[in-house]
């Protein structure tokens, strides 16, 4: 019973602001001396400080200790991507710390160099916020795999997904919990689309297309965690079908330039091992500056885009598609075209079509929001 009420107390203090007993009394139902008694514990343990204002006075008699959740406590969240990571530590409140966003090859890497690399990202955050390792209180990282509740991936994906699910929760300082990317990035996204749509796609467009779904306000997983995985565009599109806007650009920027009479402000000498290297910030540029095989590349991954968001509203009935993960001007000029393709070739009902609001950073904020969720929902598993 007694864990039980810290519970309980701790529960309470991660959703106050400052609290004093007598307000924590009125929220739990518990006794007087069973609360000062437990902020007296926690506050011990680390988990609860005094406020700077430690004995105000809101009336006549004996002056009110102020408590509030310790300012040192930290939650961590981790964009593990194929080709980059992000790291952000916050505190209990969401406000955060320190963040960062390094490029990495993940096959290079390994998954034994995956871990490291996030390991030492983590710790370096961690000494550039001032986080100690015990007031770290939970990690979670999101990869570009499916995962179930226990944390595992299935085999699969030419070993890509074992791959992505590389063993971070063995590898990382303190407790880690893994979830989808796109989930996370769906739960992120998902109060920001004007009219906080119940019913929404977050399509995380970067490398690789995965989908997050939220449906009559629920997000879906299936007993593998797999729901909004995108392996039916393999059945879809003649190759890469699962590819994303930024692999896309990429891909189809070099197949043009490998005809020698294509004029554009995309071509370039061969780099050092003979091969012709674009990135999708190139395209974007090219874009801008009102290049015509730029432009035919956006048609491309407009219609793509376009016939993916019609699928996902067929068969999930969501009224919202959200692009998020790629290069905010070139996701921009899809969505633009995309609408046009779904007006002018499809029927009604149509999905909207609108940009994420978070961007590269919707997986890493999605990571962090679900660490403080869990948290807050079960403290107990986190008393030490």
């Amino acid at each position: 019973m007694r864990r039980i009420n810290f519970g309980v107390v701790l529960g309470y203090a991660l959703g106050a602001d400052e609290f004093t007993a007598a307000e924590a009394m009125e929220a739990t139902s518990l006794t007087r001396a069973t609360v000062l008694g437990l902020c007296s514990e926690l506050a011990d343990a680390g988990w609860l400080e005094e406020s700077g204002d430690v004995r105000a006075r809101s009336g006549p008699g004996r002056p009110a200790h102020r408590y509030r959740i310790s300012g040192r406590l930290r939650v961590a969240g981790i964009d593990a991507g194929e080709r980059h990571f992000s790291v952000r530590i916050a505190d209990l409140q969401g406000e955060e710390i320190t963040a960062g966003r390094q490029e990495v090859d993940s096959h290079a890497l390994g998954r034994s160099g995956r871990v490291r690399v996030a390991r030492e990202y983590l710790e370096a955050g961690m000494a550039e916020a001032g986080c100690r390792p015990e007031d770290l209180l939970l990690t979670v990282v999101g990869i570009p795999a499916p995962v179930d509740a226990e944390g595992h991936s299935p085999e699969g994906q030419k070993g890509f997904w074992p791959l992505m699910n590389a063993g971070f929760a063995d590898g990382l300082p303190g407790r880690v919990v893994l979830e989808n990317d796109a989930n996370l990035a769906a739960l992120a996204e998902a109060g920001g689309v004007g009219d906080t749509s119940r019913n929404s796609a977050t399509l995380l467009t970067g490398e690789r297309f995965g989908s997050g779904l939220i449906v009559d306000g629920r997000l879906l997983r299936g007993p593998h965690g797999g729901a909004g995985e995108m392996r039916l565009l393999d059945a879809f599109f003649d190759s890469d079908g699962t590819a994303g806007i930024a692999y896309l650009a990429r891909t189809w920027a070099v197949e043009a330039l490998a005809d020698p009479s294509v004029e554009t402000v995309l071509r370039r000498p061969p780099g050092p091992d003979g091969r012709v290297s674009v990135s999708v910030a190139d395209v974007a540029a090219a874009l801008a500056a009102g290049d015509a095989t730029a432009s035919g590349i956006v048609d491309r991954i407009s219609w793509r885009i376009a016939r993916i968001a019609l699928a996902l509203a067929s068969l999930l009935d969501v009224d919202t598609v959200i692009l998020t993960g790629a290069p905010a001007d070139l996701i921009e000029a899809v969505l633009v075209r995309a609408r046009t393709i779904l007006e002018t070739e499809f029927y009604p009902p149509l999905p909207r079509l609108v940009p994420g609001r978070l961007g590269v950073h919707g997986v890493v904020h999605g990571a962090v929001d679900h660490a403080l969720a869990l948290l807050r929902a079960d403290p107990l598993q986190y008393l030490s």
